[in-house]
């Protein structure tokens, strides 16, 4: 009965950790102090479980006194929510202590409840507002004159970001505190709707000239091909596909070597018969980094990719995206330039069903619109 009473006691004592003045003679630095998690559009962040991850972030903690002292670590923050610290309006992020080591010794944390006790359960590191954490080994509280961790930040953002038609900057500061020290952070992250402004090598003009009736065969299409090149530069790394707007739809001849959904119509001639078509293959491109771009063909919803170099761009709402060649898998890539040559060719129906009796335009149109993935 008395060794169980005793027990019990020493059980108390392991477990209650009285409130210490914190003591003189330390010194705590924490590095880096600006946390900067870098700025991210629309494309460069995905959503996973319904927020949007930044890259992780650690900091180092040293602190070293002259006598041993109480080692409780509080962290305190302006803002915070159910899930952690607040980044801004629309951010939160957590921190977590790792490799943590008091007299060159590790040690794991447990975390004060407002009672100032330890919390029963497995030990934890993970930092709350106002909540303490306190350094314990093989069960005990652990007092030192050293102590040095790591402590890792992990941060999102809420998914309506990437709705924003504005630029955006979400800031945060708070405060470490242990053994009468403070040192304060400051944290911060971006977001611009990066934009795309894609170009056509002569304003996006192709002439194929003055073409005379002895260069048309008369019971076959005629065919002639020239070369443009299309350039696609961004305010950041975006992935973007390419979608084709056909502005002559309905005025394509039959019978042309290439699939419908790929043949873009040049009007129709005197008699109201189409002309032909046109179709537009997109070649292997340059980026601004030097890497080469292989196409990709993608369903209308951009869910599904597969290969198709030296594709031919198709107006029937499917996508046309770009990955870099040597990257494993079929997703579109990350550009801030690319450059993509472009080849035109010009298909003419048979001779005998023109009207060659007075000159007659060719008049292709089409769009390339920029679609943010």
């Amino acid at each position: 009965m008395n060794s169980y009473r005793w027990s019990a006691a020493l059980l108390m004592m392991t477990l209650t950790v009285p409130t210490y003045t914190w003591a003189q003679g330390c010194n705590l630095s924490v590095g880096p102090g600006d946390v900067d998690f870098g700025q991210y559009n629309r494309t460069t962040l995905q959503p996973a479980a319904g927020r949007l991850a930044l890259p992780i972030r650690h900091l180092n903690l040293n602190l070293v006194c002259e006598a041993e002292q109480n080692l409780t670590l509080v962290y305190r923050a302006a803002e915070t929510s159910t899930q952690g610290f607040m980044l801004g309006r629309l951010g939160v992020y957590q921190l977590s202590v790792l490799q943590a080591s008091v007299d060159g010794q590790p040690v794991q944390w447990a975390q004060l409840n407002t009672a100032q006790s330890l919390s029963s359960g497995t030990w934890v590191g993970v930092l709350k507002d106002d909540r303490a954490l306190q350094p314990v080994r093989a069960g005990s509280v652990v007092r030192g004159r050293q102590l040095t961790a790591q402590v890792e930040i992990s941060a999102t953002l809420d998914v309506s970001v990437r709705d924003s038609k504005d630029a955006h900057t979400w800031q945060a500061h708070g405060a470490f505190e242990i053994a009468g020290q403070h040192r304060e952070v400051h944290l911060r992250t971006g977001f611009a709707p990066a934009a795309c402004r894609p170009a056509l090598s002569d304003g996006g003009r192709v002439d194929f000239g003055r073409i005379s009736q002895g260069q048309l065969n008369r019971e076959t299409i005629t065919s002639f091909s020239r070369q443009t090149a299309l350039q696609v530069d961004c305010d950041a790394a975006t992935r973007f596909a390419l979608r084709a707007v056909d502005n002559r739809a309905g005025t394509v001849a039959a019978r042309l070597p290439a699939p419908l959904p790929a043949l873009f119509g040049i009007g129709r001639g005197h008699t109201g018969l189409p002309l032909g078509g046109f179709t537009v293959r997109l070649g292997a491109g340059t980026g601004r980094d030097g890497t080469t771009s292989s196409a990709l063909s993608g369903d209308c919803a951009a869910q599904v990719w597969h290969q198709a170099p030296d594709m031919l761009l198709q107006h029937d709402g499917r996508l046309s995206a770009f990955k870099r060649v040597h990257s494993p898998g079929s997703l579109p890539g990350a550009w801030q330039g690319l450059s993509i040559p472009l080849t035109i060719d010009l298909h003419l129906a048979p001779a005998r069903l023109l009207d060659l009796r007075q000159e007659t335009p060719i008049d292709g149109s089409a769009t390339l619109e920029i679609i943010y993935l």
